[in-house]
């Protein structure tokens, strides 16, 4: 997800919601090291890169609930930011991760 290639991090971004929705258990226990790439792509320059990536946050979170509690607080800062943006539906969807996140996480 690190890669200089925006297709590399889409890759990267589709793999790493494979992991999870196919292998969550493992997905979980190397959830840390995981965000510090994936939040890279919620910052991205390219707008298809945060798009694939705010898809798949938003995907992930009714999956992984509570365990996203260890990676929330770098995470959520980076969701909020594309809030503003000016594509409609990066800022729309922002906006609904961090509802599905008041759902999801810390509720069960």
């Amino acid at each position: 997800m690190r890669s200089s290639d925006f297709r590399e991090r889409l890759n990267g971004i589709e793999e790493f919601q494979k992991l999870c929705e196919l292998e969550t258990d493992t997905a979980i226990q190397s959830l840390i090291q995981i965000f510090d790439g994936f939040n890279d792509c919620l910052a991205d320059m390219n707008s298809k890169v945060v798009l694939k990536a705010l898809h798949t946050m938003h995907q992930l979170v009714p999956i992984l609930g509570d365990a996203l509690s260890s990676v929330i607080n770098s995470a959520l800062p980076l969701v909020a930011q594309n809030i503003a943006s000016k594509n409609r539906e990066i800022s729309q969807l922002a906006s609904d991760i961090i509802d599905t996140a008041i759902e999801y996480i810390g509720t069960r």
